[in-house]
């Protein structure tokens, strides 16, 4: 961050005459702008403000004001934020810092590159277990421009109020690293301006920081620190505010519950002296919870309702409000009463969590509160067990999983653009897959184009009462929830009849007999499937004792699995040769379902069934027309070698049999086929032209980061850079990207690259194909190792799977582990065979582990893949 934290220096030499009428023609275009109304001569409220900023972008340019650009951008981010678009502030709080370094004085500069690599290169960002705390952040704000522009101090500022707008919009979505990172650059800045103010509230939000990351003592000397320095006084009263309610927090964190509900009165006062209702409703759910530790349920429900009533729609005071009130209410059994506070709490979370644009950030977010989702799920259980309601327990579970996949994969991404990309999109050392910020993966681009906001980006999307999406048509659905002492059991019936068991069977349990699964099968457990040194086990190899797997060790764990999981509602379940979808939770996205053993001692794996990652999204998807399913892409044994993945360099070896099988499947009978093999396979031509395919196959090798699980990857080509030409286009206006040595699927850019050799990356990761892609296919086949493995939540592994799905997958098949060269060549072969013969997937992967079966007996062999998605 030092090139960041040295803006203001840079440019601390280059003076700017505004004279007083600029200033206030600037001034009262940004008013117009945060002012804009909801609907303002026609136009959506995002597109009227960043009109409106667009004169304050015109006046800060006629100036040829670095300084003023940035801090345009700034009141952009600002405007965003509070309108609860929390990815697309990010984003203009990023370009405001990339530009302020770079002097940058026209808007449309194209800052992609920088942000995501040269100033804010903190690492890919992993996924966080913090604290589910709501924090009174402090934000540097300014009423009008002059002090950012006349003051000597201003550029300074401006350089440390975008640190801190940055670094809590990492610490929302619990990016606490990254958020460590730049709260420390904004402290150094602060001391180096010698502002008591921001010295003060910095020290704030690195207090909340600990908080969040469940120090305590920390945060505590954070505030003694502030005290210490003298910078709880004076000018300081908002970072006062803020840092006495932390000291409350930390208090109760501590354990110190009767000196956390006193600092935490303290604190509730000073801000409804200061009218700072947000920051009241904060203060008042954390004064409730000490007074629930006290043992005064009365004072408690008195301060918690109290936030409430504020009705503060936005941010963490209405979901932590509602979850304090619920938990309460269930200490004194007052169970129906709780169940509706927790309704309204899970509501809310998801609307916040929605603000942001990447699965990263709302996985992290949703991630925090697993055991408040669940102690709603146990209530909802023992709330249908006494009152014979089984549906509610079904609701209440599935409203439960995380939402994050729904609202990604309905995020508008734009038209798919087959054939094209954009100019800068193959410019040599951008990184085709560099670590993304937040910022990239809305797309909102240079200028003030809205594209990307979605319109009911701050809308509760459930009608309450823990409201379900219609369950899809012709599918038996059997859904599982994983609870701390049991597991919830559901079936849905086609005609919408709902069934409910529970297994005394706890989440500790069933995760051991998964591992203990996976070890009889002879397969690794999913957290040691990593990328070990530098070497690659053998091809798309197994890399496990060659001896026959006992099928009466084997079925142990199998069939304990079985009986904990399916045999209570077994019942109800449809015929082997009918259509079910399993929507598995938590581990179980890690446990092969095919190799378990039923009552009758046969295999799971010989019923016609898929994975859902929930009952809205299955429901989603085959209420959707179904893509063409005619033309394939398929990809095959894309060359060898040394290859940059996962931070590090991994040598691959050749795939006979993934060759040999990516042109059988290219001959079946497609009306259209493309076969790329080895160094053919090029991410360019893959980024360019995978819209048009119904299906997409890659047989390739596959690999899991441990640190990074969207950095997760397929093996691309290698071409060399000589293959690439630059060529006129039908008009004036494009020109054609080509390969010279196969010219099959020429690349439309729009304009003169001024190049001939561009850059494309030699894998293909999942956060590239959630940043880039618009998949129209009914099937991406991902015939490669570990490719269904990543973190695992309630809505499916965090990796490639989630990845294509998201994108618009009708169905992902993806492999559970590190699977066999030629037996993977067999499954795939058959289970095209009957994929192309009646288009059922879910059949034809039935019957393409039957055929495997046959010839190797071993689950390892035929029970690897998973179908997600679509059964049909």
């Amino acid at each position: 961050m030092s090139m960041a934290i040295g803006a203001w220096l840079l440019w601390g030499t280059v003076a700017h005459a505004w004279s007083r009428a600029d200033l206030e023609h600037m001034d009262e275009a940004l008013t117009r702008a945060h002012t804009a109304s909801v609907e303002d001569g026609g136009l959506p409220t995002v597109e009227a403000a960043l009109q409106r900023f667009g004169d304050a972008f015109v006046l800060a340019e006629a100036q040829a004001d670095p300084v003023a650009v940035a801090a345009v951008w700034h009141e952009v981010g600002s405007w965003f934020r509070h309108q609860g678009f929390s990815q697309q502030a990010l984003h203009a709080f990023e370009r405001s810092l990339v530009g302020l370094e770079q002097g940058v004085t026209q808007r449309d500069e194209a800052l992609q590159r920088d942000i995501a690599v040269a100033v804010l290169d903190l690492g890919a960002k992993g996924f966080v277990q913090a604290k589910a705390v709501a924090p009174d952040l402090y934000w540097v704000s300014v009423d009008a421009m002059a002090p950012w522009l006349d003051h000597r101090d201003g550029r300074g500022r401006l350089t440390v109020a975008l640190q801190v707008a940055i670094g809590n919009l990492y610490l929302e979505q619990q990016q606490l690293e990254q958020a460590g990172q730049l709260y420390d650059a904004a402290l150094a800045g602060a001391e180096a301006l010698g502002d008591d103010a921001l010295r003060a509230g910095v020290r704030v939000d690195l207090a909340w920081l600990a908080l969040r990351s469940d120090r305590p003592a920390e945060a505590i000397a954070r505030v003694r620190e502030m005290e210490k320095l003298g910078l709880l006084v004076g000018d300081s009263h908002v970072a006062l505010r803020g840092a006495w309610l932390a000291r409350g927090v930390a208090a109760g964190q501590a354990g110190r519950p009767r000196r956390a509900s006193r600092l935490l009165g303290e604190a509730v006062e000073l801000y409804r002296r200061a009218d700072d209702r947000r920051g009241l409703g904060t203060a008042l759910v954390h004064r409730g919870r000490a007074q629930r530790q006290l043992g005064r349920p009365e004072a408690a429900m008195a301060s918690l309702s109290a936030a409430v009533d504020l009705r503060i729609t936005g941010g963490d005071v209405a979901w932590s409000a509602h979850l304090e009130r619920a938990q309460l209410l269930a200490e004194q059994g007052r169970r129906t009463e709780a169940l509706a506070d927790y309704d309204a709490y899970v509501r809310f979370l998801a609307t916040s969590s929605e603000g942001f644009g990447t699965d990263q950030g709302r996985f992290s977010i949703l991630e925090s509160h697993d055991a408040n989702l669940d102690a709603m799920v146990e209530l909802a259980v023992d709330v249908a067990l006494a009152t014979g309601d089984a549906g509610l327990a079904r609701r209440v579970a599935a409203v439960a999983r995380r939402r994050s996949f729904r609202a990604l994969s309905s995020a508008p991404r734009g038209a798919v653009r087959v054939g094209e990309l954009p100019v800068e999109y193959v410019v040599p050392d951008i990184g085709m897959d560099t670590p993304v910020q937040m910022a990239l993966a809305t797309e909102l681009g240079p200028g003030w184009d809205a594209h990307g906001v979605t319109a009911d980006l701050g809308e509760v999307t459930d009608e309450g009462a823990f409201a379900l999406p219609a369950d899809p048509e012709g599918h038996t659905l059997l859904e599982i929830y994983l609870l701390q002492r049991r597991t919830l059991v559901s079936v849905v019936q086609p005609d919408g009849t709902v069934h409910v068991a529970t297994s005394e069977v706890g989440r500790a349990q069933v995760a051991e007999w998964v591992s203990a699964l996976r070890a009889r099968v002879g397969v690794s457990d999913p957290a040691s499937t990593v990328l070990s040194g530098s070497a690659w086990p053998r091809g798309r190899g197994l890399d496990v004792d060659e001896e026959a797997v006992d099928e009466e060790v084997l079925g142990r764990p199998a069939r304990r699995l079985y009986d904990a999981l399916v045999a209570p509602v077994e019942a109800w379940l449809p015929g082997a040769d009918e259509s079910l979808v399993i929507v598995p939770h938590g581990v179980l996205w890690h446990a092969p379902f095919a190799a378990l053993r039923t009552t009758e001692h046969t295999w799971f794996g010989d019923r016609v069934f898929s994975l859902g990652v929930s009952a809205a999204s299955v429901g989603q998807t085959t209420a959707s027309p179904r893509p063409a399913r005619d033309r394939a892409l398929v990809v095959g044994n894309p060359g060898a070698g040394e290859v940059w993945a996962c931070d590090r360099e991994i040598r691959f070896g050749g795939l006979e049999g993934a060759q040999a099988e990516a042109r059988a499947i290219a001959k079946r009978d497609w009306s259209h086929s493309d076969l790329l093999l080895g160094d053919e396979v090029d991410a360019l031509r893959l980024d360019a032209w995978h819209g048009s395919y119904g299906v997409l196959h890659f047989a390739t090798h596959g690999g899991v980061c441990p640190e990074d699980s969207l950095g997760s990857f397929v093996l691309l080509g290698d071409p060399a850079p000589a293959v690439w030409s630059v060529q006129p286009g039908p008009s004036k206006q494009d020109w054609m990207l080509v390969r010279t040595d196969d010219d099959r699927l020429p690349i439309r850019v729009g304009a003169s690259l001024g190049l001939e050799q561009p850059v494309a990356p030699t894998t293909l990761t999942a956060r590239h194909v959630l940043d880039r892609w618009r998949l129209q296919a009914d099937l991406v086949a991902l015939s490669a190792c570990d490719t269904g493995l990543g973190p695992a939540s309630s809505e499916g592994t965090i990796g490639l799977m989630r990845a294509f799905a998201a994108r618009g997958a009708r169905s992902v098949l993806v492999s559970l582990w590190k699977v066999d060269d030629v037996a993977t060549a067999r499954w795939m072969e058959a289970f095209y065979d009957g994929y192309l013969e009646h288009g059922h997937k879910a059949v034809a992967a039935r019957d393409a582990m039957k055929a495997v079966r046959a010839e190797w007996p071993e689950p390892r062999f035929w029970a690897p893949f998973m179908l997600v998605g679509a059964p049909d």
